[in-house]
């Protein structure tokens, strides 16, 4: 099939703004009171900065992790799909002072309106509340067209609360998977482990860190061939991830471009909170219809693809989507 080429979002409307920028003060150390190199960012909790101080060793531990703001002129672009900020800081926190290089007081944050869970104007300025990210206040240098333009393209783009979901097994399992033996699921006829621990390494080596394959099992039936994944997210990178599953999957949703199909889904996996989702998304080979699953046991983070080698609207995707119910309904987590 033919993939359209990528479109970037168009913009719309730029206005000089003025805001307090927020940083995160990492690898504290004691030198010369200084922070620098910013670079950029993409998304609030990306930010992040290197912070020198000559406070102490205590008093370092105690602000590694400590989110400041600063005073800071730039743009902001309104586009089809998000705000985007250039900040430059022009002050200072208590404490450290900001180096006069230029990319070490500049960042560039996107927010997209599907973080947004409110917003609005007040005499201080226009607020954007992202709930657990945080908000941020910009002062627009402009007569109201910021406000105007933002209700205009972040209508119905906005944050929605996801639509409860109760999972149950819709068809008979014939067999039970435990590839992981952290957790099994049961699997519905014709649906089989890959035949060789080869073939596991294979289709592994197709995910590379931060990203681990943990679970493939899959069915053929002519030419559709359907798989169901378990990737677990390790390292630094899933420590890092958020504790909630809806913004984890908002997160993953933002950042890989997937086109959503219908509401997100507040549901549960074996008795823990998790967020479920169906999306297309582009690839190399054309566009692929998912439905997700993303989930966080004990700390770890897990997401759950089933895919099919159809095509979009094709039916194929509608098919298995009661085989992949049931494998969800019956996990049974052992740790």
């Amino acid at each position: 099939m033919s993939v359209a080429p990528f479109q970037p979002p168009m913009a719309y409307y730029r206005c000089a703004v003025q805001t307090q920028m927020p940083i995160e003060l990492h690898n504290v150390r004691m030198q010369q009171p200084f922070i620098a190199g910013t670079g950029t960012a993409e998304g609030l909790a990306a930010l992040g900065v290197a912070a020198m101080t000559l406070l102490g060793r205590a008093r370092q531990r105690h602000l590694e992790g400590q989110v400041r703001f600063v005073p800071a002129v730039g743009d902001a672009v309104l586009m089809e799909d998000r705000i985007a900020l250039h900040l430059v800081a022009t002050g200072n926190v208590r404490g450290v002072t900001i180096t006069n290089d230029a990319a070490d007081r500049t960042v560039d944050i996107d927010i997209y309106y599907r973080w947004l869970k409110r917003w609005g104007q007040e005499p201080a300025g226009v607020y954007l509340d992202m709930g657990d990210q945080g908000v941020i206040w910009v002062q627009p240098r402009d007569n109201g067209e910021f406000v105007q333009w933002l209700a205009h393209l972040s209508y119905d783009k906005t944050w929605k609360p996801p639509t409860p979901l109760e999972l149950t097994a819709e068809v008979p399992v014939a067999r039970w998977c435990q590839q992981d033996p952290r957790y099994t699921f049961g699997m519905p006829e014709q649906w089989q482990d890959p035949p060789s621990p080869q073939a596991f390494a294979q289709f592994a080596a197709d995910y590379t860190a931060p990203l681990a394959l943990r679970v493939f099992v899959g069915r053929v039936d002519g030419a559709w061939e359907a798989q169901l994944l378990v990737i677990e997210i390790c390292g630094v990178d899933a420590r890092e991830a958020f504790t909630e599953p809806q913004v984890m999957a908002t997160e993953f949703v933002v950042a890989h471009d997937v086109h959503l199909v219908g509401p997100m889904y507040a549901t549960n996996l074996g008795g823990q909170p998790a967020a479920l989702f169906r999306g297309t998304i582009s690839t190399s080979t054309g566009i692929v219809d998912v439905t997700y699953l993303h989930v966080i046991r004990n700390n770890t983070p897990f997401m759950i693809w089933y895919r099919v080698g159809g095509t979009v609207g094709d039916g194929s995707h509608e098919r298995w989507l009661p085989h992949v119910h049931t494998m969800l309904s019956t996990w049974h987590w052992y740790i």
